[in-house]
C-alpha cells in the first residue's frame, strides 16, 4: 500500500503496516545496517531533478536556466553525481561541501558557493575551480571576491542576492 506523494515510490506499508523501501522492510535494513540507517532512493532523486530541469527549461524557454540542488538538504558524492547528471548546479555554503562536490567529480562549472559568512579561502577555491556563481550575500563581499580574484589573476562569476 503507498503511503502518501512525499514519500518516494518505492516506499509502502506491507500488510503488517511495516515500512519497506524497494520491497525490504524496514526492520530488515535495521538488521543489516543498524540505527541510524538513512536511506536514499537514487532513481527518485535522479527522476525528480530531471523533473526540475525539465520543468524550468520549459517555462523560461528562451532564457537560460540554472537549478540547483541545495547540498544543506544532504550531501554526498553520489547526490551530486546524480544531481549534476540530471543537469543540476549544486549550492555549497562550505568548505566541507565544496571539497565533497569537487571529490565528486563534479567540475566547477556545476557548483555555486552560497553561505552568509564566506572565508577567503572559500571564495578563492570557488575562483580556482571556476564556480559557476559565487552568491552576494552581504555588502562587503563584492570588494573581498574582486581583490581575491585579482589576487589569482582570474575572475570571479557573481550573483547578487538581495533581501529586504
Amino acid at each position: 500500500m503507498a503511503i502518501t506523494p512525499i514519500w518516494p515510490e518505492a516506499t509502502a506499508l506491507d500488510a503488517n503496516g511495516e515500512l519497506t523501501f524497494h520491497g525490504r522492510t524496514a526492520s530488515s535494513l535495521l538488521d543489516e545496517f543498524g540505527s541510524p540507517l538513512y536511506l536514499i532512493d537514487t532513481d527518485e532523486v535522479a527522476a525528480r531533478a530531471r523533473r526540475f530541469v525539465r520543468a524550468a527549461a520549459d517555462a523560461f524557454h528562451n532564457t537560460t536556466t540554472h537549478v540547483s540542488f541545495a547540498g544543506k538538504a544532504f550531501l554526498s558524492k553520489e547526490v551530486v553525481r546524480i544531481v549534476t547528471e540530471a543537469g543540476m548546479l549544486v549550492d555549497t555554503c562550505s568548505m566541507g561541501e565544496m571539497r565533497i562536490a569537487l571529490a565528486a567529480g563534479a567540475p566547477g562549472r556545476r557548483l555555486v558557493l552560497h553561505g552568509n559568512n564566506k572565508s577567503d579561502e572559500e571564495i578563492a577555491l570557488a575562483i580556482e575551480q571556476g564556480f559557476a556563481k559565487i552568491v552576494v550575500d552581504s555588502p562587503d563581499e563584492p570588494a573581498r571576491i574582486a581583490a581575491i580574484a585579482r589576487r589569482l589573476g582570474k575572475r570571479a562569476r557573481v550573483m547578487l542576492r538581495v533581501t529586504a
